[in-house]
């Protein structure tokens, strides 16, 4: 059974220069990371979140895959968003944390590689592994 994203928003973290983009599903909030502006698209199996951002602007495209049983180690605070969550201190899972997978294409690999076009679905199927369930007919 694939999990939903019960809701997103910004978190405040010590140590960062602004809110986090993040999501909870069930009751864990994960970071998805502040490195770019625009909020990421994100995918959920039944073991991975799924994160792609990408900015024309840089040519620059970033995937991550967190399994969804990582630690929650990271302290924060919501700030905004999260319209379903009750606005409290939390701990988040860490983008960057260990068995993260993260993949960066920039400059010529992201035009190389056609990944200003390429959808979601395709990018994180392609470069992080992800499995779309099947159809059945």
């Amino acid at each position: 059974m694939t999990q939903l994203v019960a809701d997103k928003g910004k978190v405040w973290v010590k140590g960062e220069f602004r809110p986090v983009y993040a999501v909870r599903i069930d009751q864990k909030i994960f970071l998805l990371g502040s490195e770019m502006d625009d909020e990421p698209e994100v995918r959920v199996d039944d073991h991975h979140l799924y994160v792609d951002w990408k900015d024309r602007s840089k040519s620059l495209r970033l995937g991550r895959c967190i399994a969804l049983s990582a630690p929650a180690e990271i302290k924060g605070t919501l700030f905004n968003g999260f319209d379903n969550t009750k606005h409290a201190d939390v701990l988040a899972v860490n983008p960057s944390g260990e068995g993260v997978i993260e993949k960066i294409f920039k400059d010529n690999a992201f035009h190389e590689k056609d990944l200003e076009s390429m959808g979601t679905d395709d990018f994180l199927q392609t470069y992080l592994g992800m499995q779309l369930p099947s159809k059945n007919p």
